[in-house]
């Protein structure tokens, strides 16, 4: 029974995985910010296959928006859901993780970096996002109809904090890492206020 279930989400994950990851072979064939972090993380598990994220990771840093923003989907222009900036950096992150490979990270750390100056932004003096009501009413805007400081999605916006601050060590980057190191600490107790109260849902 687990067996058979395993080799279901195996072969699903591996018609994904095309010239870069798809969404779904049969529906749009986007390749999507938020969804490289979980297909990687399925094809670490299944595949061991390193390549297609660095492929994607790169396709995206392409497009990504002046001001740092990656775009929710591989395509120059296309919408920002800063959920999915975050996402971009934590793919990094589990990339690190399963393989240790600093060059990579050096390589792109501008990118990284840009990305989570973009979050960054988007926070209050409190350090925490505050998610506005959505103008359109479409998921493409906003994922979901939550107006306020989302825990989880500050959840997202503090291990991305997290990444950035360990990629600055890693680089050497200590004007990084004094500049991360101060959001990072005005954020954590934040978020960690809001996900106390689990009432918001």
């Amino acid at each position: 029974k687990y067996n058979k279930l395993w080799l279901m989400g195996e072969r699903t994950v591996h018609y994904c995985m095309q010239e870069y990851y798809l969404d779904a072979p049969k529906r749009d064939r986007f390749l999507w910010t938020g969804d490289v972090r979980l297909e990687a993380l399925a094809n670490y598990c299944m595949f061991g296959d390193t390549k297609l994220t660095e492929f994607c990771l790169e396709e995206l840093e392409k497009v990504r928006f002046p001001g740092g923003a990656v775009p929710s989907s591989y395509g120059e222009g296309c919408s920002i859901l800063w959920d999915y900036t975050a996402l971009y950096i934590i793919s990094y992150y589990d990339y690190y993780m399963f393989t240790g490979n600093t060059d990579f990270i050096k390589k792109h750390v501008n990118s990284i970096f840009a990305a989570a100056d973009y979050l960054i932004s988007l926070a209050g003096e409190d350090g925490v996002i505050d998610v506005p009501k959505n103008p359109l009413g479409v998921w493409m805007v906003e994922l979901n109809g939550y107006v306020g400081k989302d825990p989880y999605l500050n959840k997202i916006y503090l291990k991305s904090l997290e990444t950035v601050l360990l990629f600055s060590r890693i680089t050497n980057n200590t004007q990084a890492e004094d500049k991360y190191l101060s959001v990072y600490k005005r954020t954590k107790p934040a978020v960690e206020k809001l996900l106390e109260n689990d009432a918001l849902y």
